[in-house]
Parts: structure tokens; sequence; C-alpha cells
């Protein structure tokens, strides 16, 4: 196998580029290049330019939804609605917890 020396920006533009041809969106495959780019820099090669393919064939076979948008919320609003919610339709927990939770109290 011949090698060849290239740039750690031409390693991250080429998975970058080559993640979005397979189905990626522009948001996944620069945050996942700039990660294949990062392990070759730190010498984490089997997590770099060489697991493209593999990261590919993910997104083909839809193992990975690449057009999937992250979302996120702050802790204590999901503590919140979550709250919210079990004041208003209850919870469900085993009955034999309830029945040892109970037999605790004496």
């Amino acid at each position: 196998m011949t090698e060849q020396s290239v740039t750690l920006k031409a390693v991250e533009l080429l998975a970058d580029q080559t993640l979005q041809a397979c189905g990626a969106s522009a948001f996944q495959a620069s945050s996942l290049a700039a990660g294949v780019a990062a392990a070759e820099r730190d010498g984490i090669s089997s997590h770099g330019l060489v697991y493209v393919p593999a990261y590919c064939e993910h997104l083909r076979c839809w193992k990975v939804i690449g057009q999937a948008q992250p979302e996120a919320e702050l802790s204590g609003q999901r503590r919140r609605r979550h709250r919210e919610k079990a004041d208003a339709e209850g919870i469900v927990v085993p009955s034999e917890l309830v029945v040892k939770v109970e037999a605790l109290r004496g």
C-alpha cells in the first residue's frame, strides 16, 4: 500500500465532502469530519479517515439518520415538564415497589 502526505485540513475536507455525498447533513458531516481530522492528528487512526467508509455505510443502511437535527433543552425545563405531567396524569410504578416502600414506613 502506498502512502501520501496530506494536511489535516485536507483530511477534514475529504471526510466532510464524502459524508455529505453519503447522506449526512452539512452540520453532521462537518462535526464528524472535524473529529476524523482530530483522530488522525492525535494518532488514533482507527477512528480517523480509515473509518469514513464505515460511517458512510451507517448512513446508507439508515443505522444513522443523516438529516436528523439535534435538539437540546435545559435539564431544569425537562424536569419541570416531567413534574407537570406527573402531577396531571400520575405515574406508573410496579405494585411490588409500592408495597416494599410502604413496608419501610413501619
